[in-house]
């Protein structure tokens, strides 16, 4: 039976796993915060709601998932969970990159085909063109902008950008 990952793998590795997953499923159809929690665990994850429900709230400010409460369920009604147009952005990036990971680290493939290292750099290209814009995906789509320290104020930050 393999040991129980340490608190500092699953803050470092599992949490990107966690998140995927969710993604994965909310595009797929409505999800809740149980089910998700009972679909990690068939996979061996213990998450607990303290980790869950934060984890569910910063995933809907980033603007990857779209909660629906049940406006009849009171204080403590179920909140559906779907993904955003943006959610689905991230998505397919991050399908891109776990697949390309695993054919590296698990079977072991270095050469990648010429049609992938292409799409690769014309990715890493893309990144590149939002970041001068000040738009990434993966730091909250498209209405965040990068912020930049200004000499002479410390560590108090502006918005660049337009």
């Amino acid at each position: 039976m393999p040991r129980r990952p340490t608190r500092e793998v699953e803050r470092e590795f599992l949490l990107a796993f966690w998140k995927l997953h969710i993604l994965h499923h909310a595009g797929e159809e409505p999800v809740v915060g149980q089910w998700i929690m009972r679909e990690l665990r068939r996979h061996g994850y213990e998450v607990s709601p303290g980790t869950l429900y934060p984890l569910l709230a910063r995933m809907e400010g980033r603007g990857w998932l779209r909660s629906k409460v049940d406006p009849n369920g009171g204080p403590r009604a179920r909140k559906e969970y779907t993904l955003t147009g943006a959610g689905r952005s991230v998505l397919a990036l991050l399908r891109g990159k776990v697949e390309e990971l695993y054919r590296e680290v698990v079977l072991g493939d270095q050469a990648a085909p010429p049609a992938t290292r292409r799409s690769s750099m014309e990715g890493r290209d893309e990144r590149e063109r939002r970041r001068s814009r000040g738009l990434d995906l993966l730091h909250g789509g498209a209405d965040r902008r990068r912020r930049r320290v200004v000499p002479g104020r410390g560590a108090r930050a502006r918005k660049i950008g337009t």
